[in-house]
């Protein structure tokens, strides 16, 4: 992804496994943000509350990405944040 889109660093996440940088993208007309949660449920779900902090977002989709492969912006989640875009409004 951050080598398709343009993007922001909105952060980052410190903890003892390391730090996480957070980035804002802009695409479709949407603002969207990407990190790499931490492994375990507690640390993931300890990621989103510091994403909120640091970025405001407030709905998150979580989807697995093989460790050292890149992140991706698929056509299918592409349309589903399309879709919900469009029931927000």
């Amino acid at each position: 992804m951050l080598e398709t889109y343009t993007y922001e660093e909105a952060g980052i996440i410190r903890c003892c496994n390391g730090i996480t940088k957070v980035y804002v993208f802009e695409i479709d007309g949407m603002k969207i943000v990407g990190y790499l949660s931490h492994i375990g449920s507690v640390m993931a779900s300890g990621d989103v509350i510091d994403v909120n902090w640091l970025t405001g977002a407030n709905k998150f989709k979580m989807f697995p990405v093989k460790y050292g492969q890149p992140m991706q912006f698929t056509g299918k989640l592409r349309q589903s944040l399309k879709q919900e875009n469009q029931r927000a409004a």
